[in-house]
């Protein structure tokens, strides 16, 4: 019988014949590079250690050998950072076997070399070429007419690819009057401003797939939204715009400025709402994906051992929050048509290019854009 009938793969790259066998864990390898591997890294990075630690704590060794198992320690640290991937296997060879929609990351970005590493970075810094393949959807209240009539045929209704289907509408919500004779704080609807910031900002930056990425999501609510995590309140627009922005552009995201500013008109626009509905129907409907992603989260986590209780008490005091915003909305429409105006024009100034500043002022304009009437 021939030899690579009777020896199987390589268990780390699946190209080569697994001819040795690690002593620890008895996976079959067929070079010191798949040994090496960051696929067996706790086999073979702990036992060299340790092999190294021994030889190190025996009498026997001087200084000079001592020096040398030093060295070839850190010479060893510092392969792990090389590419372990040869370049003799062409890249269908070293795929060969992979199912690459079902694979770990790790094992694809193994099996790629150096060069072809680098070319991946390159194309993902380039946004038209991955525009190219990852088109940028747009968010659903980009679409600002509703569709009032219920299609029995589901095909008939002319939905855009490029856009994000709407979260559903909220049923059953009692209007805050109807809950409490207590007057809501002014703080409400800056308050409000606040939660629909960080949802809108995440909401493009994951590319309107916000379930993908669930836990993620939740985690960045709560760092932008102090109002769901901590309780926060504020009280004027200019604070909580200049807040939100704030925690947004010093984040870990990377994104500019001019973006992150420019967020407040996808605000204002869930707060106007659509064209042929009533102005709180989208902020109902993003308050309701938020409670949405929070309480799939919540029951997510009960099948995991390692997650805080305090963290699930988070959720759910964050869940309340947000229905008291929603039966909030029910009576007070008009502030939140208020509130989208005042935003926008509040920002606008900083969006609009800045003219030159020696360019002289005519008489037109140094008047005011709105003048009182008699």
């Amino acid at each position: 019988m021939s030899l690579s009938k009777e020896t199987p793969n390589c268990a780390f790259c699946r190209i080569g014949k697994g001819i040795y066998s690690c002593p620890r864990c008895n996976q079959k390898y067929c070079s010191s590079n798949c040994y090496k591997s960051q696929n067996h890294v706790e086999c073979s990075e702990s036992f060299f250690k340790e092999w190294v630690e021994q030889s190190l704590q025996q009498k026997s060794c001087d200084s000079a050998e001592k020096e040398n198992m030093l060295k070839l320690l850190k010479r060893f640290e510092e392969e792990y950072t090389e590419d372990p991937v040869s370049n003799d296997f062409p890249l269908e060879e070293r795929f060969a076997g992979i199912n690459i929609h079902d694979a770990d990351e790790n094992v694809i970005w193994q099996n790629l070399n150096v060069e072809e590493k680098k070319k991946f970075e390159t194309f993902l810094e380039d946004e038209k070429k991955l525009a190219a393949i990852v088109p940028v959807k747009q968010p659903w209240w980009t679409n600002t007419t509703l569709n009032l009539v219920e299609e029995a045929d589901s095909e008939t209704i002319d939905l855009k690819d490029d856009v994000a289907s709407r979260p559903p509408y909220p049923l059953n919500i009692k209007k805050l009057s109807d809950l409490t004779s207590i007057q809501p704080s002014d703080c409400i609807k800056f308050n409000l401003v606040n939660v629909l910031y960080s949802y809108t900002f995440l909401f493009r930056f994951y590319n309107c797939d916000l379930r993908d990425f669930r836990e993620d999501v939740v985690d960045y609510m709560f760092v932008f939204s102090p109002v769901l995590s901590e309780g926060k309140n504020y009280f004027s627009l200019e604070e909580v715009i200049q807040d939100s922005i704030r925690l947004i552009s010093s984040s870990e995201f990377g994104t500019s400025l001019t973006f992150v500013k420019s967020v407040i008109n996808d605000v204002g626009s869930i707060m106007q709402g659509p064209n042929n509905a009533k102005s709180s129907t989208f902020v109902l409907c993003a308050l309701h994906d938020i409670k949405l992603l929070f309480l799939e989260l919540k029951y997510a986590n009960k099948e995991r051992k390692d997650v805080d209780k305090s963290f699930q008490k988070k959720l759910l005091f964050a869940m309340k929050k947000i229905e008291y915003f929603m039966s909030w909305c029910l009576d007070f429409e008009s502030t939140i048509s208020d509130i989208a105006s005042e935003a926008v024009l509040l920002i606008l100034p900083e969006l609009l290019p800045v003219k030159d500043k020696c360019e002289p002022q005519s008489e037109d304009n140094k008047k005011p854009l709105i003048e009182e009437l008699d």
